[in-house]
């Protein structure tokens, strides 16, 4: 390493050479990157917030969250699910599976599921 490195110092125009050319092949580089101002993303995580307005954690729980849970459960593709019940309100998150072949027939059985 200190045998390159002595060599660039001993010869300054070939590493001004050698620097100049690394900024420039990288900005060639970082032109041809594509670039979109909304690239698509597709999450394998899916969000399910309730309201129960006035409601203790409990009864969110009993009457909102399991139910919930318990169509999710009916359904294949979903890996696992976090669900958080707290005062007048609960949050699941569904993560799903990635090998499913059909992500948006996925969401949409979720989606079904949870209007029951």
């Amino acid at each position: 390493m200190d045998s390159i490195l002595n060599f660039f110092v001993r010869q300054k125009k070939l590493a001004l050479v050698f620097t100049v050319s690394v900024i420039a092949i990288g900005l060639l580089a970082l032109s041809s990157i594509q670039r979109d101002q909304f690239p698509a993303v597709d999450f394998e995580v899916m969000s399910i917030s309730t309201a129960y307005p006035g409601a203790s954690p409990e009864d969110v729980e009993q009457n909102v969250t399991n139910l919930i849970e318990d169509e999710l459960s009916n359904i294949s593709g979903i890996e696992k699910f976090v669900s958080v019940s707290r005062e007048g309100r609960s949050s699941i998150t569904v993560t799903l599976s990635q090998d499913v072949s059909d992500i948006d027939t996925l969401k949409q059985d979720i989606r079904n599921a949870v209007n029951r």
